[in-house]
């Protein structure tokens, strides 16, 4: 089977995994937990940012492992939107508080992904409203997972 890149770009990507998962992690030792909680809330982020690590890891040993070969350069831009907005979201969640971080990062990727157009704008606010609306009851209403508040909330 041909694969796209391979060898030092994945071991390159798979790096670049790793920081992130330790930023999350990282991130998530300063959530606070309320008594009488049985799961805390920095439990599921912890959870993915050691998911993330384990792939990270492995792709990592398949990228060190591949041939050599030369392969054609992978746009850099796709991956820029998609980790810039994340990373952004990483750092201002604390800050403005995460449901009004989720709704801004959710509202960028829709309009940076996205077509250009005004419907296509009002369906990614309206995207991004929904997406933050749902946690918010799935989460802090029903799980009662209580979020880190913020400047915004």
């Amino acid at each position: 089977m041909s694969r796209v890149g391979g060898g030092r770009a994945d071991a390159g990507i798979a790096l670049v995994l790793l920081a992130l998962a330790g930023l999350v992690f990282w991130r998530a030792r300063d959530i606070a937990s309320p008594p009488f909680v049985p799961l805390s809330p920095a439990f599921f982020p912890k959870v993915l940012a050691g998911v993330l690590a384990i792939l990270a890891l492995i792709l990592l040993v398949q990228g060190l492992r591949a041939p050599r070969r030369r392969s054609p350069q992978a746009p850099v831009l796709p991956a820029l939107l998609v980790f810039g907005p994340l990373a952004t979201y990483l750092l201002l969640a604390p800050v403005l508080g995460f449901f009004s971080a989720t709704f801004l990062f959710v509202l960028a990727e829709g309009i940076l992904l996205g077509e250009r157009r005004a419907a296509a704008i009002g369906r990614a606010v309206a995207v991004a409203a929904g997406t933050t609306v749902a946690c918010y009851l799935v989460f802090e209403r029903y799980l009662r997972v209580i979020f880190p508040g913020g400047l915004i909330g």
